[in-house]
Parts: structure tokens; C-alpha cells; sequence
């Protein structure tokens, strides 16, 4: 099984605040069946079961809050997630980082 994924956070924003920042991911493989995913970041983590269906399913979104910059000067902010498949004999895993574009 392959474990791709993408945020869908707002392309510009306030980073002097925290911002959400929603991820959503896509398991690709053969066979069909339940599998068992976990998404972890921003000490967040979820474990939804996916009915998979080859050649692809979607798995249920994640958001996780962006730290806020101190100070304009700073770096953007980053945010990191992992999607792994828990299931028997699974093992696939992907992470992801989201910088923010600050207006």
C-alpha cells in the first residue's frame, strides 16, 4: 500500500496567530478491505478504520494548529503530520510538512 497526502491550508495568512492547517490523504494498493490508519502531529493523533476499495480511497482529513511567530522577522511557520497504515502487515508510511505563506 502507497500513502500519499496534501494540505488544504489557506494559501496567505496571519501568522501571528495559530491557524488550522488540514491535511488529507490517499491510500493506493490492491485488495479491498478495512484498514486501519493513524494521523499524528501537534500531539494530535487519530486512528480511523478506511474501507478500502483499490485502486484508491481517501482517508478522513486531520487539522492540527500552526504555531504563531513571534515576531514579522521570524520564519514562517511549519507544521509536520504522519499518516501511517496500523493494519496487519502494513508498514506504509508518509509524512508531511506545510509551510505557511504569511500576508
Amino acid at each position: 500500500m502507497d500513502i500519499t497526502g496534501a494540505s488544504t491550508a489557506t494559501p496567505k495568512v496571519d501568522c501571528s496567530q495559530p491557524q488550522d492547517v488540514k491535511f488529507e490523504g490517499k491510500l493506493t494498493g490492491t485488495g479491498t478491505g478495512d484498514v486501519t490508519i493513524v494521523w499524528q502531529g501537534d500531539n494530535k493523533r487519530s486512528s480511523p478504520v478506511v474501507k478500502f476499495t483499490a485502486p484508491t480511497s481517501v482517508t478522513p482529513s486531520f487539522t492540527v494548529k500552526s504555531t504563531a511567530r513571534a515576531a514579522a522577522t521570524d520564519p514562517a511557520p511549519k507544521v509536520r503530520v504522519i499518516l501511517g497504515d496500523m493494519s496487519t502487515g502494513g508498514g506504509a508510511a508518509d509524512s508531511f510538512t506545510f509551510t505557511l505563506t504569511c500576508q
